[in-house]
């Protein structure tokens, strides 16, 4: 089983050349991060990896079910250009954010209002393209998985997607049960990033140095539909702990 899911590492294009000296042996490809102005700003952006590639799409402005026309515009021209990129540089996928917020979206009425508005846009967002990267939408903000995975079922309806299961932002912020996400996360070809933290913050730890359940995460995770691992790392000095923890998980699948 380990010996088909890949090892990525997750590589803000801003840091690529600083940090590919110390890359740990055991990285199979690359997670770009490329944000939102970069993109548009530029005819055609150079990736300094020969390697297999996937691209993390800009986030934080940006959500599916924004119901503003003309915001809304913005979010779908940077995400058309996201899914362009990512088409050149032959990446395997590209991960987006929902950007779906509990807080706001907080009524059952907003939140059908939301879904109805985020599956139009993602009509929009891939409309015209001939073939598309595999698509990845990532946990963030959702506090449950019923809640991410009804948005999940309802984008679905309109163009085949993945799941990226997010462990940091699962322990920070969902308030169920781990095995309810793994459940429904194994009927979705998906990839885990894989990062730490200690309950309160997103702090992109080396996994194993905060307090998510790695064992039980893999204990009871099926893994059959898994494309890859991306150790989401925000700082160089974490690599090489996050690769030595990975190289005991693999060993163990």
């Amino acid at each position: 089983m380990a010996d088909t899911i890949p090892v990525f590492l997750n590589l803000p294009l801003k840091n690529a050349q600083q940090w590919l000296s110390e890359i740990p042996e055991i990285i199979q490809g690359f997670e770009i991060y490329i944000p939102g102005e970069r993109l548009r700003d530029s005819d055609s952006i150079d990736i300094p990896v020969k390697t297999p590639i996937t691209l993390h799409a800009p986030y934080l402005e940006m959500g599916l079910g924004l119901m503003d026309r003309d915001i809304r515009k913005i979010c779908i021209d940077t995400m058309r250009v996201a899914i362009e990129s990512a088409i050149d540089m032959k990446a395997l996928g590209i991960v987006f954010h929902t950007g779906f917020d509990p807080v706001k979206f907080f009524s059952p009425s907003i939140f059908k209002k939301w879904l109805k508005m985020a599956a139009v846009t993602l009509e929009e967002v891939t409309d015209g393209f001939s073939s598309l990267p595999e698509i990845f939408f990532e946990n963030v903000f959702e506090t449950r998985a019923a809640q991410f995975f009804t948005i999940i079922e309802e984008l679905s309806k309109v163009k085949e997607v993945s799941v990226c299961f997010d462990t940091g932002h699962f322990n920070y912020i969902a308030q169920d049960e781990l095995s309810d996400w793994c459940r429904e996360t194994a009927n979705f070809n998906n990839q885990l990033h894989l990062h730490d933290n200690d309950g309160h913050g997103d702090w992109h730890l080396p996994p194993g140095t905060g307090n998510f359940p790695f064992g039980r995460l893999f204990d009871i995770f099926e893994l059959k539909r898994t494309r890859r691992m991306v150790l989401e790392m925000h700082k160089k000095s974490h690599f090489q702990p996050a690769a030595r923890w990975i190289s005991e998980i693999v060993e163990k699948l």
